[in-house]
């Protein structure tokens, strides 16, 4: 297939959920686009269910491996220098995806920043999140306010563009699989009730918080509890030591690495998805299942209807999750919509590529905002 003047666009994936966010972008424009994905971080790591098999199903093209987390900024700085890309794409709020910003930023090219303008003042991300905004040129965004506090941070309100979530449009489309195909798939039997769990650490990393939380669940009865793998932001190695006493008890599983897709399908059998995971508040909402927030990590982020705020305490918890089995508000969730939803978001975003990768590199200036 023909590539339109051979232009060369290079993305970057630390994570899951990052990779989820940009995985079909990649695949539209690598028709007409020389596309490449830097791979490093958390998908190498066996612990967490080495998410990088993930990236190797997907038909990508050309992929980069950096599986050695040292020296991060030099091997960035070689990979530029080799492929001599003209556009970048950075995605989040990650530690890991600064340091990739940072290195790109030496070179003068044009970076486009995804999800840029959140806040989840519960975690550290809002500092990693703002750099990373400040050292791009362009911004695809996913809610209005978003897009206001990027313009906030002084950057120029015509590069800024709200698209809404691009996962979330995915999940809007997808169908529930029967019970039966998604027990075998992943190899597990639902109970009356289930429940999918994910907890990362926060700002606080209280070990006595994250221990309050799983000794909580313990108190429902005739229950699964689906665990995942928290994050590696600093903290998460206290989360995984109760997982790995906690998946040796009845009724709690382990699942290392489910990915976007087994992920919302068995998503769609649970009574409610438990924990702190950004996946509860911009995500579910959109299939109609409640989600019980936990702690302040995602505080900040707009929140539908669907969403039960709890504190790490036992009582918030149990009854967070007795008001997910009320029936007057189960009924009430097919009414909910999600604020990061948009329609058309990937064929939107894709045009907004396409054209800016055409453009020469904006002069980067701070737009005052008249005081």
């Amino acid at each position: 297939m023909k590539l339109l003047n051979y232009k060369k666009i290079i993305f970057f994936t630390t994570n899951r959920s990052d990779f989820d966010h940009q995985k079909n972008i990649i695949l539209r424009l690598q028709n007409n686009f020389k596309c490449y994905l830097v791979c490093g971080g958390q998908h190498f790591s066996k612990k967490d269910g080495y998410s990088f098999k993930k990236i190797q199903e997907t038909k990508f093209r050309n992929l980069i491996l950096l599986k050695n987390k040292k020296d991060l900024k030099i091997n960035i700085n070689n990979i530029i220098k080799k492929i001599q890309p003209d556009f970048c794409c950075v995605f989040g709020d990650r530690l890991e995806m600064l340091e990739i910003t940072l290195a790109i930023h030496s070179f003068t090219l044009p970076i486009l920043h995804f999800c840029g303008g959140e806040v989840t003042s519960g975690s550290k991300d809002d500092g990693y999140r703002h750099s990373i905004t400040k050292l791009s040129d362009y911004h695809i965004v996913t809610t209005d306010d978003h897009k206001k506090r990027v313009i906030q941070l002084g950057e120029v309100a015509a590069n800024v563009f709200n698209v809404g979530s691009l996962t979330a449009e995915n999940i809007q489309k997808k169908k529930k699989q029967k019970k039966e195909v998604i027990e075998k798939r992943l190899e597990i039997k639902l109970n009356l009730k289930n429940y999918l769990v994910t907890l990362h650490s926060d700002s606080l990393n209280n070990i006595r918080n994250y221990q309050i939380f799983f000794n909580s669940l313990k108190n429902v009865k005739n229950a699964n509890f689906y665990i995942t793998s928290p994050n590696q932001d600093y903290g998460s190695e206290k989360i995984f030591r109760i997982i790995k006493d906690f998946r040796k008890k009845k009724n709690f599983f382990y699942l290392k690495n489910l990915g976007q897709q087994n992920y919302i399908d068995l998503a769609f059998h649970m009574n409610a998805i438990i924990g702190n995971s950004s996946s509860g508040i911009s995500e579910i909402p959109s299939i109609k299942v409640p989600t019980i927030n936990i702690g302040k990590r995602q505080h900040g982020r707009p929140k539908s209807k669907s969403i039960i705020n709890c504190d790490y305490k036992k009582i918030d918890i149990l009854l967070g999750i007795k008001k997910a089995d009320d029936k007057k508000f189960i009924k009430n969730l097919l009414k909910v919509k999600n604020p990061f939803f948009k329609k058309n978001a990937l064929s939107t975003t894709v045009n907004i590529v396409k054209r800016l990768i055409k453009l020469k590199k904006p002069m980067k200036i701070f737009s005052d905002i008249p005081f």
